[in-house]
């Protein structure tokens, strides 16, 4: 039998030239972008401007808004973050990645 997956929110399978792309960083282009020490790092930071660069262009905006991050959780948690000070509706559905930081801000309305 067949099986069909119909939780895309959670994940979804990656587009065949993105992974492609992304294991040829893995394999051959090692480097943390954050130390310019060394000439990986050097590498790395350079690449990641770059990538920067290409999504900046192809959403027309503004480099510095554009902010790559690890998963779900940490993207969520950077918007949420950014909030601070506001106050804040949620509704009972919203996932626990949004409602437990906003559960933490002092002028939390409803969850």
């Amino acid at each position: 039998m067949d099986q069909i997956y119909l939780d895309n929110n959670a994940t979804t399978f990656m587009d065949p030239r993105v992974r492609d792309y992304m294991f040829e960083f893995s394999e051959a282009r090692l480097g943390n972008p954050s130390n310019h020490l060394h000439e990986y790092g050097r590498n790395a930071s350079r690449l990641l401007e770059e990538a920067r660069l290409r999504v900046q262009e192809s959403l027309g905006a503004d480099a510095y808004r554009v902010v790559f991050v690890s998963g779900a959780t940490e993207g969520l948690n950077l918007v949420v973050q950014s909030w601070a000070g506001g106050r804040t509706v949620l509704s009972c559905t919203e996932h626990k990645a949004v409602t437990e930081p906003v559960r933490l801000e002092p002028q939390v309305v409803a969850q």
